[in-house]
């Protein structure tokens, strides 16, 4: 059922997902698919929960809050989500679309935990400091620059129906490869 709502959500907006189809996918019927969730939203939350879970595991694998360094971090963040987009496409395509989601219901929900989930990571963006940055460059400044390289890049993918995880990962970190060229203190 899991990957059925996975599979289903990400073909579909909110609104207009079918719950009979995801039962169908899920090999239940949909009776059954509302005695573990009692609504649709139900649902989709769970999924939501269920993703955010696979990425922090991931995020865990990169040991991303270990990195020494904004470009570091970013390479692994960046490592974490294609191991996520590899292992687990539907989940990531779910992720992805729930993200933009503009049904009111879905967007108020999952909202707080979009922006928890920004406001943590900028938090740890903050602790690394500017140290090792060329002056007048900012940690902060570079990671939100980054988040909205990242929504666009894969806004313009999912939109192209080019998901391919490898030419990702490879785009990114040549991405990042140039802003430390571009933007680190050099080394004496």
């Amino acid at each position: 059922m899991i990957n059925a709502g996975f599979e289903v959500f990400s073909c579909y907006p909110y609104a207009k997902a079918p719950m009979s189809e995801i039962a169908a996918a899920g090999g239940v019927s949909k009776s059954l698919l509302f005695h573990y969730f009692d609504n649709k939203l139900g649902l989709y939350l769970f999924l939501w929960e269920t993703a955010l879970g696979e990425i922090a595991r991931s995020t865990q694998v990169f040991n991303v809050v270990e990195a020494d360094d904004l470009f570091e971090l970013l390479r692994r963040a960046t490592a974490a989500k294609c191991r996520v987009m590899r292992t687990h496409p539907r989940l990531f395509a779910f992720a992805t679309r729930a993200y933009y989601e503009e049904q009111p219901d879905v967007k108020a929900a999952i909202g707080v935990r979009v922006e928890a989930a920004l406001s943590n990571a900028a938090a740890m963006v903050a602790r690394m400091g500017d140290a090792g940055l060329r002056d007048g460059v900012s940690a902060e400044d570079i990671y939100d620059d980054f988040i909205l390289l990242s929504e666009g890049y894969m806004a313009q993918r999912y939109r192209a129906g080019r998901i391919d995880v490898d030419e990702i990962e490879h785009d990114f970190g040549t991405i990042i490869m140039r802003w430390r060229a571009a933007l680190a203190r050099e080394r004496a």
